[in-house]
């Protein structure tokens, strides 16, 4: 756990007035939300106002280009979580949308501490005590495979800084779309290159790609825009080769010896 700075001390104050009274209020269980936050490694600075826990994210869970503790989770002293980011781009966004940029739609049953007087029993067994047995087996995945930044440098800047503008625009995860875009213009290529692991060994330079998160996030909207792009690319070449075709009719068949057309 790492100490607030000062700067971030005042931004906190400024970001979190009274309980917003949207969220719904916790019972007498509560989300261990440092261990949740450590086991999808999500970074963060600890603040306390008064009853309220602040956790200032090091980056936001919908736009990493939102940092130095923009964007923040908070959780009272009853267990009530809520969400803020300074962006407009993220206003109106609070805990459950957080919570699905982060983790998706996994059950938090595994992080739930504190008792549960009125939990529901599900075939003689608590019904935390399933989501937790299964979440277990997720959170061994996420420590074997921690979830880290995606590597924007590895791109040309002015490819990234397009993609991010897009996931702006669509209002959707930025580093979802780099993927979209190898699976999408990796079609142009097709076949015609492949890799060689070893002698004897081809493989077709093809991208798997799925972007798996809850409806509403702006998956769809940010690969339309990008299959735009193709589809502009493949239209001028169509045309091309219509004229083509159509130049080629028109032809007499000495003309097409002679540029060695047939």
């Amino acid at each position: 756990m790492m100490v607030a700075a000062e700067d971030f001390m005042s931004k906190a104050d400024e970001l979190f007035g009274p309980d917003d009274p949207k969220q719904k209020a916790g019972g007498p269980q509560r989300v261990d939300l440092e261990a949740y936050l450590q086991i999808y490694k999500v970074g963060y600075k600890i603040k306390t106002k008064g009853t309220r826990t602040i956790y200032a994210l090091d980056a936001c869970p919908f736009d990493s280009s939102h940092v130095n503790n923009d964007a923040a989770i908070f959780q009272d002293a009853d267990g009530k979580l809520g969400f803020k980011c300074f962006h407009d781009s993220c206003q109106g966004k609070g805990w459950k949308d957080a919570r699905a940029a982060i983790s998706g739609d996994v059950s938090l049953g595994a992080f739930m501490v504190g008792s549960d007087t009125d939990g529901e029993q599900v075939g003689g067994k608590h019904k935390n005590d399933e989501s937790a047995e299964h979440d277990h087996l997720h959170n061994e995945a996420m420590q074997l495979f921690p979830r880290g930044p995606f590597p924007w440098g590895v791109l040309p800047a002015a490819i990234a800084e397009s993609l991010k503008q897009l996931s702006r625009s669509c209002a959707t995860s930025s580093t979802s779309l780099p993927g979209a875009a190898m699976a999408i213009f990796s079609s142009l290529i097709g076949t015609v290159l492949s890799v060689c692991p070893k002698s004897s060994w081809f493989e077709p330079l093809i991208f798997w790609f799925m972007d798996i998160r809850n409806s509403g996030t702006g998956k769809t909207p940010a690969a339309r825009m990008l299959c735009k792009i193709l589809y502009a690319a493949q239209k001028k070449a169509d045309d091309a080769h219509t004229e083509a075709v159509m130049d080629y009719m028109n032809l007499t068949p000495k003309e097409r010896r002679e540029q060695k057309l047939d």
